[in-house]
């Protein structure tokens, strides 16, 4: 799975080089429901490495708001003219597809969508949660300083 051309075309393998895969993994999974405790990612240089129960309370609260955008944006959506939709999805700027925008139509690709989407959040959070020296070393994630900042309103 690793060669393949999406893998490749994005440079996955060598972002992913020399990690800890497992804890990559790990910090991409959906806390359970209960109980909520510390999370053990995995070890890595020979300490585990954990993400804090207070952070799991505020990645299972934020599960919740994602839930909510995403009925806001289908609702949106529904509420929006069929000739705008079109528009929107009208790519090169000076033409007109007239095919409207529409939602995903299958129940089960909208919970594997936004299912995709509450990972990449757990994994986004848990990385950024982890001090920067280890951030950079197990995730490769480097953010700036108002990168930061944002997410440290969370």
């Amino acid at each position: 799975a690793e060669s393949s051309l999406w893998l490749r075309y994005m440079k996955w393998p060598a972002q992913f080089a020399n990690r800890p895969l497992e804890i990559i993994a790990a910090a991409a999974r959906k806390p359970a429901l209960e109980p909520f405790e510390d999370y053990a990612l995995g070890a890595w240089n020979g300490s585990l490495q954990e993400s804090p129960v207070k952070d799991e309370i505020k990645i299972r609260a934020m599960l919740s708001l994602i839930d909510q955008m995403f009925q806001r944006c289908h609702e949106t959506l529904d509420a929006t003219s069929h000739s705008l939709r079109c528009w929107i999805n009208t790519a090169p700027t000076d033409g007109y597809y007239p095919h409207p925008l529409q939602g995903l139509q299958k129940k089960g690709s909208k919970y594997r969508y936004i299912g995709l989407w509450k990972r990449f959040f757990c994994y986004g959070f848990r990385a950024w949660a982890t001090p920067r020296d280890l951030r950079a070393e197990i995730y490769g994630l480097v953010l700036n300083e108002q990168q930061e900042t944002i997410m440290s309103q969370i």
